[in-house]
């Protein structure tokens, strides 16, 4: 029965894929079904995803839409997300980070490579001041996606006024996201 449901299930996959792939979707950049922590979304997540498959209950390895029960939806958020590394929620936290530990070359390579050379000589003029630059860096909200391009908005609240400042993430030439400007 075991061997009967993987293959069914390596079916859906296919198909959900292949759907997707023709389809198009619009991804929530703000999902990311990473379960098992490495960064990448491939078969290890989708096993993990597959022990659960149909079932229903509280906090199942897999339910990455809260619905408790593991099902198509959920296999769709890992479809979209097939071999991509982490979305650009996290890399521009993983990037703030670096910057605030100090590490300019590690924050550098978060960057898409046409700018990294400008945010370079401005992280070098910045230096002493990194810290206080990444504090004053606020929330980003999400505002669009096309083409290969996500699009936030950083809000910064200063006194009573809030300001907004774009941020563009593009996906690299291996299909990881990088900061492309903000």
């Amino acid at each position: 029965m075991r061997s009967r449901k993987s293959i069914i299930l390596v079916g859906i996959v296919c198909l959900t894929i292949c759907s997707l792939a023709l389809a198009g979707s619009n991804l929530d950049p703000n999902l990311y079904p990473n379960l098992n922590g490495d960064e990448i979304i491939n078969f290890t997540d989708f096993a993990l995803m597959a022990n659960n498959w149909l079932l229903t209950d509280d906090g199942l390895a897999g339910d990455f839409d809260d619905s408790n029960l593991v099902d198509y939806n959920d296999l769709s958020s890992i479809a979209n997300y097939w071999l991509e590394g982490p979305p650009p929620l996290t890399v521009f936290e993983k990037f703030k980070a670096a910057l605030a530990a100090g590490d300019v070359n590690k924050a550098l390579t978060f960057i898409s490579e046409a700018p990294r050379d400008k945010y370079n000589h401005i992280f070098q003029i910045i230096e002493p001041n990194l810290l206080a630059y990444v504090a004053g860096m606020g929330d980003l909200i999400f505002d669009s996606e096309q083409d290969g391009e996500v699009k936030y908005e950083m809000r910064n609240q200063v006194g009573s006024a809030t300001y907004l400042f774009p941020v563009i993430f593009i996906k690299d030439e291996d299909g990881s996201w990088k900061i492309y400007n903000f």
